[in-house]
């Protein structure tokens, strides 16, 4: 709270008496009350400004201590965060009063929930994040599994096939900072309810659709829906919670990306399996509502920042989402039809990767400069820790998004005599592994001095495990899956957690939001990469190692095309045959250059791990506020 907002708030109160305002207090304030009879018959003053140092023989009261509110009552942490959020954002315009008594009504009111029973609401607010998190993680661990049936019934291209999950993360990429700027303007709950309903619309646009287009605008507009959800649901840990507390929330929408991770391969393989692939889509809609109506009733979020609509809309970066975004889509679609269906030389590959190119470089020197917020911050980042991490963010996404999409690519054709659940099972080795070194890291990352060799360490298992990958062949058995597979996964596990502790813990307390956006921001590009990547080099791959199967060179571009579908047709042969051994070599072969780079990748990220210095102690957010006032 300012100084002008405390002085408001005196000149309210010098009306009352002594004795009328302590009877006024709640006991828990009354805990925090110093005061000494003043040899005048009256205080010259009730309420005064925070002072270092007590004056002798004054009444001072100072509940807006946060700091040792939180120490001495930690029930009442939520009512010290909305009363830290007034002091670093109230008006200067004359409202502020009207504000801040406005809030510590609020406030009282939410305490006094707590001490009647339990904030039903809040924990009701933290089980639709958890929920909204989980059907998230569900929908990027399911799908990738059942792509070959999906293929085969809307019959579509291996191109239209990698791009329905490069569709849904390149809208996750370029929404994400948009939609965190514009919880500003409107606040957090209305722009996470208008788009959790776009994300169930672009679910049952995809659950119903017959054709790939269809499907398309379906994964497109969930991905709009999910661009909210990745980084508001950090944000209303933040607002919600201290930052003492923010670790066991976090950890929370942390189980239930493990649950989903785990569970979501054996669901997918599952109604893969029955052919019912559309209830991946169709899954969503129940948690939607039911995370919808939560958040509509019980959520008490972040309101919109003071002021007029149309200045705050006019202080959007809208020409910094634009030119991200069709920078980013062109680049994407040049890397992903470069090679068996335009040549690397054309026109129609080269042109649109040099302009997507040219189109980034403008969008971050014009995020530099730009005389609005830009929608990725880029004041500070260019110390070496800031660097080293955001780019293990996004390396760490491409390698991640690569084992989703091509891992059961490989089994199935490796392992033809595998059902799709037993796939969604095999994986098992690489996902409940993660999760396991992700819980331990979690805590083992909370001791800043061990995040530095976490990450180096973490990162060299990733090196190991990805390297190890290349020897995988069609007749390597469980027993070596499950070795190589623990390592590239332990390390995966370690740095989740870590490199997000990090990316936090090298910000200034006030700079949390930005933290959190851009790490997001990151690690999702870094996912869509990983597709995008990954799809480039397995077509141009394949079609290399099926010329050299002697087939012809038609022949090789139509199973390339055709490479989902053609999946399907060689798990239903039942008799081995050359052809079907060689078409299975081929894919295996051509999944081998994906695990090289990402381990060429992940030794890059590596060697960034090094720059990663020893964070200075963070304030807290009451302090740095005191601290302000008091300065």
């Amino acid at each position: 709270m300012s100084r002008s907002q405390r002085s408001s708030f005196n000149s309210s109160s010098e009306d009352l008496g002594a004795a009328q305002f302590i009877t006024n207090l709640l006991p828990h304030q009354l805990q925090h009350l110093q005061f000494s009879v003043p040899e005048k018959d009256e205080p010259e003053q009730f309420l005064e400004r925070p002072r270092q140092v007590p004056v002798p023989k004054r009444f001072t009261i100072d509940p807006l201590d946060l700091a040792r509110l939180k120490e001495g009552a930690n029930q009442h942490t939520r009512k010290a965060s909305l009363i830290s959020w007034l002091s670093r954002n109230g008006s200067d315009d004359g409202s502020g009063s009207r504000i801040s008594v406005d809030w510590l009504k609020e406030v009282e009111r939410a305490a006094a929930e707590k001490v009647n029973g339990l904030d039903w609401k809040f924990h009701a607010t933290g089980a639709a994040l958890f929920i909204l998190n989980l059907v998230v993680a569900w929908d990027a661990t399911t799908l990738p599994i059942a792509l070959p049936t999906i293929a085969t019934t809307l019959k579509g291209g291996v191109l239209e096939t990698f791009w329905v999950g490069v569709s849904f993360l390149v809208a996750v990429t370029c929404s994400l900072p948009l939609f965190a700027a514009l919880s500003h303007v409107f606040g957090r709950k209305p722009i996470l309810l208008a788009t959790l309903t776009v994300f169930a619309l672009g679910s049952l646009i995809a659950a119903v659709t017959g054709s790939f287009t269809g499907l398309l605008l379906g994964r497109t507009l969930q991905g709009i829906g999910a661009g909210s959800i990745y980084p508001l649901s950090n944000l209303i840990v933040s607002d919600l919670i201290t930052h003492a507390d923010r670790k066991k929330w976090s950890g929370i929408l942390g189980v239930a990306w493990v649950i989903g991770a785990v569970s979501g391969p054996v669901i997918g393989g599952f109604l893969a399996q029955s052919e019912q692939w559309r209830w991946i889509f169709w899954l969503n809609l129940p948690c939607s509502i039911v995370v919808f109506i939560l958040l509509a009733f019980c959520a008490r979020l972040r309101p919109a920042a003071a002021g007029a609509l149309l200045p705050k809309l006019r202080n959007v970066d809208w020409f910094g989402f634009v030119l991200l975004s069709g920078s980013l889509i062109v680049a994407l679609l040049g890397l992903t039809w470069a090679g068996p269906l335009h040549p690397w030389a054309s026109v129609r590959t080269i042109l649109p990767i040099q302009f997507g190119v040219f189109g980034i470089l403008i969008f971050l020197v014009w995020s530099w400069y730009s005389p609005c917020k830009s929608l990725v911050c880029l004041e500070g980042s260019w110390e070496p820790t800031k660097l080293a991490t955001y780019f293990g963010a996004m390396i760490q996404g491409i390698i991640v998004s690569a084992a989703l999409y091509f891992l059961p690519l490989y089994f199935d054709v490796a392992k033809r005599s595998y059902t799709f659940v037993e796939i969604g099972i095999a994986l098992f080795a690489w996902s409940v592994s993660l999760a396991i070194l992700a819980a331990i890291s979690f805590f083992a990352a909370s001791g800043t001095s061990l995040r530095r060799g976490l990450i180096r360490f973490g990162w060299f298992l990733v090196v190991l495990g990805t390297a190890l990958m290349t020897v995988l062949k069609r007749e390597s058995g469980t027993i070596m899956w499950i070795c190589i597979a623990v390592f590239s996964a332990f390390g995966m596990g370690i740095l989740y957690p870590t490199i997000s502790a990090i990316a936090l813990s090298t910000s200034r307390c006030e700079d949390d939001e930005t933290a959190v956006v851009n790490f997001a921001f990151f690690q999702t590009l870094g996912q869509t990469l990983g597709v995008a990547i990954g799809a480039s080099i397995f077509q141009n791959e394949l079609y290399k190692q099926l010329l050299k199967k002697t087939l012809p060179e038609r022949i090789a571009y139509r199973y390339v095309k055709n490479a989902f579908p053609l999946v399907t047709i060689v798990r239903d042969l039942t008799t081995e045959d050359e052809l079907k051994t060689q078409v299975a070599d081929a894919y295996i072969a051509a999944i081998r250059v994906i695990w090289v780079v990402s381990a060429v990748l992940a030794g890059a990220a590596m060697l960034a791990g090094f720059f990663v210095r020893r964070p200075h102690p963070r304030k807290s957010k009451e302090g740095e506020a005191a601290a302000k006032e008091l300065g």
